[in-house]
């Protein structure tokens, strides 16, 4: 089973995917859960890890990490996210800063901070 502790964000060096195994959760996705995005199917791969091989699990923590998190907030609303998008994208900020351990300290500031600047954007566009 997955466990945490084995976080990329505790190892020293920046985990770097093999060749052999880039596109392989891509795929999964594509086979397992068609119309999600690789974003949607690692946060809900990673919401019921119970349910999923040890594998998957890993490949969905590092795209939730390193791809999903790259996603800039502001370009959900430049691309013309609606409320629920953006809803839906602050839940998932925040189950990630609930899910971080003692020894992701970047990337709990990070969050915060994307949590703090999406519900600005949540109450800009209720105040439209």
């Amino acid at each position: 089973m997955y466990n945490q502790y084995n976080s990329p964000f505790l190892q020293e060096k920046f985990p770097e995917i093999k060749e052999e195994n880039k596109g392989k959760f891509t795929a999964w996705v594509k086979k397992n859960m068609p119309g999600k995005s690789t974003c949607e199917a690692a946060s809900a791969v990673m919401g019921k890890k119970d349910k999923y091989s040890e594998a998957v699990v890993k490949m969905a923590n590092y795209a939730k990490n390193f791809g999903c998190s790259k996603k800039s907030n502001s370009a959900l609303t430049k691309q013309g996210k609606s409320l629920e998008d953006l809803q839906n994208h602050l839940k998932n900020l925040n189950a990630r800063l609930d899910n971080t351990v003692p020894g992701q300290k970047k990337l709990k500031p990070m969050l915060v901070k994307q949590i703090a600047a999406t519900k600005e954007k949540i109450q800009a566009l209720k105040n439209k």
